[in-house]
Parts: C-alpha cells; sequence; structure tokens
C-alpha cells in the first residue's frame, strides 16, 4: 500500500506511465498470438506461419536503433507515443489488407521494427523517470503492470473467432494501444524529472529532450 502512496501523492508521473502499461503492455503480449491466428485464418499452411513469425522475430534486432533517432529529436514520451501510434496503424492495415499472401509478408519486418523500437522506448522512459533507491521494486511493478491485463485481448479475441466475429475482436489490440497513448499524453515530463530532482543523488538524471 506504501509503493502505491507514494506514487499518487509523490510521483504521479510514474503512476501514469504505469496505468498506459496496463493497456499497451496486454496489447503487446498478444501480437504474437493475434497474428498467428489471423494469419491461419486467411488460410496461411503452420510451416508459412512459423516463418512468418521467425522474420519477425529476426525484424526486432534493428528496431532498438530508431529509438536512438526519435528520442534525442523529439523526447522520451513522444518518441513512445509515435512508435505506439504508428503499431495501432500498423496493425489496423494488416488485419484490412493483410488477407493476400503478398500484402501479409510484407507486415513481418515491419511488425518486428515496430516492437523492437517499442521496447526500447517503453523501457528507456520508465528508466529516465524512476526515482532513486527504488529501482527494483518499481521495475517489479512494472512488470507486473505488463501482465495484469495480458489475458483479456486473447479472451475477446478467440470470442470473436469462435462465433464469426474475428475481424472486429483483433481491433481490440490496437483500441488498448490507444488507450495507452491517451494516458501517455498526459505525462509531464519535466514534473516527472522535478518529483525525482530529489534523489539525483542516488541515480543520474536521463539527458534527452523533456518535450
Amino acid at each position: 500500500c506504501g509503493q502505491f502512496s507514494d506514487l499518487y501523492n509523490k510521483y504521479p508521473q510514474v503512476g501514469r506511465f504505469l496505468i498506459a502499461t496496463l493497456f499497451y503492455e496486454a496489447s503487446a503480449s498478444n501480437v504474437t498470438f493475434v497474428a498467428t491466428l489471423w494469419l491461419t485464418h486467411i488460410g496461411f499452411p503452420l510451416d508459412m506461419v512459423g516463418s512468418y513469425v521467425s522474420v519477425f522475430v529476426v525484424s526486432m534486432i534493428p528496431g532498438p536503433f530508431m529509438q536512438l533517432v526519435t528520442a534525442p529529436r523529439i523526447g522520451l514520451k513522444n518518441s513512445l507515443i509515435l512508435c505506439l501510434s504508428a503499431n495501432v496503424v500498423t496493425v489496423i492495415l494488416f488485419f484490412v489488407l493483410g488477407r493476400v499472401t503478398f500484402i501479409a509478408w510484407c507486415f513481418a519486418p515491419i511488425f518486428g521494427f515496430m516492437f523492437g523500437w517499442f521496447h526500447a522506448a517503453s523501457n528507456a522512459l520508465y528508466s529516465a523517470i524512476i526515482p532513486g533507491g527504488r529501482e527494483a521494486s518499481l521495475m517489479g511493478l512494472n512488470l507486473f503492470c505488463g501482465v495484469v491485463l495480458a489475458w483479456l485481448p486473447s479472451l475477446v479475441i478467440t470470442v470473436g473467432n469462435e462465433t464469426g466475429y474475428l475481424l472486429l475482436t483483433v481491433m481490440i489490440c490496437p483500441f488498448f494501444w490507444f488507450i495507452g497513448i491517451v494516458v501517455l499524453s498526459t505525462m509531464d515530463m519535466e514534473k516527472a524529472y522535478d518529483d525525482i530532482a530529489l534523489d539525483a543523488d542516488k541515480r543520474q538524471k536521463a539527458h534527452f529532450s523533456t518535450k
């Protein structure tokens, strides 16, 4: 209870980040499941689905370099918001246009690149706003927030698949990302840095734009 009280009273910007994490991590953790379910739905053979996932995973490797490009220019928060927005657009286009095999394959490296960027952007932002001396406990709380709603998208999508409304229910993924974007947009990075200023002797403040 003391941890949550401190987040509310002393570190509200960290609390907002964790609320956003509840939603966008729940969506992110289900993307591979959703993609494979969708590919099977449109007629991909199982061996091709495995190859698709392999391309996705390999394409994650260069993704973090996008964080190196965007964060110094637009700030840590805006880099994550930009990444999530790009994911929303990409996923919606995939479900709308990805019924053709060739087009579906074109999305595999894009998905991978986006998710490599996503994890780098999310971790960088959180690392920058954690108060000194609380890194371990708050990292644990971040992991908890990342999985607490992870069951919901898969449940909704499974029900949609069984009832014939798969295309409608898969949109829960971009919807959860959108909620995360809205919550992140309310964060005040200047205030977040001010909140941890007293802990400056315990950790080094990240030298990125506060936009």
